[in-house]
Formats: structure tokens, sequence, C-alpha cells
């Protein structure tokens, strides 16, 4: 059914000029196309506001609009940031007005996910890629909305942080930063998106903070497929899988494989092959971005425990200095008690639950940054025979490499 134009001259004309400023924003149509054939009963007034174009509507200002306001570029970092920081101090609010053609998943800074913090976040955080993470816009948009104008953002000012963990969340994994050298950080307080039509509609957030934990029995120990030359050339070599490894630096400055679900998942479906089964022979060193912690077994499943049933139970310790490679291996692995702070002492494998950015421990969570499985070994006694001038200058883990212990 079709909508009648309400009664009277005047309000028939009013209306006939709103419907052909509405196919003009929406279509791209010329206002003088529907009304070509009317300029007999057209008044004087009528013909002036057709030559001037299209009606405008007219936008209620909000108290946003009031506010300071940055426009978003096709950069990522807000650059003038840092000097309205400087200028008017941490809790101002500003306002970052966003083009509609910047909205959507195949742009550069979200598939590139430069965010990094979870809810405050770096100032050179991307805007749109943190607007997605906090939930206010779907970020599987693959090309922007077409009555869509653009969005306007209200961020507050915060002082520098000393860690921005990382999270996954809504379909986008942030980054984590906690080295410094930012000048500031912003909170996303609201947004709001602005229709061709002059429509305001509020977005509200969608915090899907749940983690997703998986159980390690999922055999997957493969990261990624590696493609070389090498492996090109041969048939034999392309049949197989090459694993491949992210290696970063741990807070003694050696090199760490990074955390990832495939390091700590089950290598088959054998019980030898789970990986609660490799704690039998080794200990697991963990890193979130300023600690170091330590999950050993504390029970010898051929032994019955305090509890009389024969349980395997582990014990996770916090490090109270983290220690090079060597330094560890003469202390003995599992640590001592005087190197940790036994954080759980009898603590079971069901009540481990491992998730893409780290590990909840009795629903207590750590964001893992690396992680490392090293060999059980006694307290070594220094030798004389022990070269020492040789093997100076290749780092404590390539003396472990070499020794066997890795």
């Amino acid at each position: 059914m079709s909508k009648r134009p309400p009664g009277g001259p005047d309000s028939r004309q009013q209306y006939s000029e709103d419907i052909a400023g509405y196919k003009h924003a929406a279509y791209g149509m010329d206002h003088g196309d529907d009304a070509a054939g009317s300029d007999e009963g057209e008044s004087r007034a009528a013909k002036r506001a057709r030559g001037r174009g299209p009606p405008r509507r007219a936008v209620r200002k909000s108290a946003d609009d009031k506010l300071p306001t940055i426009y978003y570029k096709d950069a990522g970092a807000l650059k003038e940031l840092g000097k309205m920081y400087e200028k008017s101090g941490p809790g101002a609010c500003i306002q970052v007005r966003i083009p509609a053609h910047n909205l959507q998943a195949t742009f550069a800074e979200v598939k590139g996910r430069h965010v990094w913090g979870t809810d405050v976040y770096t100032d050179d955080s991307d805007i749109v890629c943190a607007v997605m993470h906090c939930g206010y816009f779907n970020a599987s948009l693959k090309k922007p909305v077409a009555s869509v104008a653009e969005m306007k953002v209200v961020i507050q000012i915060l002082p520098p942080q000393i860690e921005y963990p990382v999270f996954v969340r809504n379909g986008i994994r942030s980054r984590a930063w906690w080295a410094g050298g930012t000048n500031c950080s912003y909170k996303v307080e609201r947004c709001s998106l602005l229709s061709k039509s002059g429509t305001v509609l509020e977005l509200p957030p969608r915090s899907d903070r749940t983690r997703e934990l998986i159980p390690t029995f999922t055999p997957a120990n493969l990261e990624r497929v590696m493609n070389t030359r090498g492996r090109e050339a041969s048939s034999e070599r392309r049949q197989r899988q090459v694993k491949e490894m992210t290696l970063i630096y741990n807070l003694c400055n050696e090199p760490w494989p990074k955390y990832n679900m495939a390091a700590v998942a089950d290598r088959g479906l054998k019980p030898s092959q789970w990986t609660s089964a490799r704690f039998q022979t080794q200990v697991l060193l963990m890193e979130t971005g300023r600690t170091r912690y330590e999950l050993s077994m504390a029970s010898d499943p051929d032994m019955e425990n305090g509890d009389g049933q024969g349980e395997v139970v582990y014990r996770f310790a916090r490090c109270k200095q983290p220690l090079a490679m060597r330094s560890m291996y003469k202390c003995g692995l599992p640590l001592p008690e005087s190197h940790v702070d036994v954080l759980e002492p009898t603590l079971r494998w069901e009540e481990l639950k491992w998730g893409e950015e780290g590990v909840d421990v009795k629903d207590k969570h750590y964001c893992l940054v690396r992680l490392h499985f090293v060999n059980k070994g006694a307290p070594q006694i220094d030798s004389p025979q022990t070269p020492s001038v040789s093997m100076e200058g290749m780092g404590d883990t390539g003396i472990a490499l070499l020794n066997g212990r890795v």
C-alpha cells in the first residue's frame, strides 16, 4: 500500500520535495526529473528551491558535536591524540569522525590487526579496528553499508598503561604491548552512525568476552605448513609436512617458541602422546609480558599421593626471578622451592584450560606470550672439564642445544 500525501496544497508540495530529496540521496536522481512536467502549478518559491537543489533535512546536533573533533584519515594512528593529551590532560573526551568507506573488514588496518590492548588501547592503535574489537561494528563486512555516511566515535584520553593485554573478541585478536614508549592511551566510550538521510543511530557495544577454551585432546602439532623452493622442487618433499615455528625472545633475551595452541596440543591419540604425558620427563616454562611461570608434575604416577588414589597432580609456580637456561640447569628442573612461589601445589589436569591467548588455572586467566618445554634434570655441579672458552658467545640456548637438553 502506497503512502498518500497529506491534505492541503502546501503540505503536498513539501511531501513531493521530500520524496525528491530522498531519491537524490539514495539513487542520485536529479530533483528536476520528477518535476519536469509540473511547472505549471509551481510557485516562484518552489522554482527557486528547485534551482538550489534538493532540500536538506535538518540534523539535531548532540552534545558530542561540541567536543574537539579529529577527522579520521586512511592512516592508522591518530597523530593529534598526543597533542590533545598534553593540552587537556587525562580524562578528556574527543570525537573522531570516520568516513563510511573505512568501515569494512577488507580495510588494510583491520586486516593487519593494528590494535594493541583490550578496552584501553595504545595511541597508535587504529580506531576502526578498536571499534570493531569492542563490538560496536561488525568486523565481517566486506564492503561499506550504502546508507551510512560516517561514524562518530567518542573516545576518552587516558595516561599510558603499564601493560596492554591481548584478547580475542568479536572476530578480532588484538595485540599485546608492554615495552612502553606510548604517549597516551584511549578508551572507546560510545559510537553512533550517521546515515545519508541525516538519521543518527546509537550503537550499543557487544562485549563478547567469552574466552574460547580448547581441550588439548586435539592432535594438531603443525602451526602452518611452509612452502619453500626445495619443497616445490621435489615430489617427495612435497608430501612431507614441515613444521613452522615462530621464535621470540624471552625475559632473559633468549629465543623461545611463541605461544600457540599447536604447542600444547596432543601429538596423537595414544595416552603416551598426550600433552599431560610429556610432564613425566619434561617441565613447561611459560611467560607473560613480565612474569615467568613453571608447570611440572608434582607426584610420581607410580606412587600414591596423600589422598590414596594414586592420581597425578601438577605444580604451578611463579618464578621469583627469570633465570637463563644455563642457570636453570645448574639449579635443577623443576626448580627448587627456594627459586619459585608455589601458587597451586596439587593441580589436576582438568583444572588447566587452554585457550588461544593463554591458560586458565582454576578460573584465573594468564595471558601467555612464550612457552618452552625443557627436560627434567638434577642440579649440576660445576666441573673443571666444562668447556667455557670455546663456547663463549654462543648463548645459553645454543649450549643447551649442543648438550641435548632442549
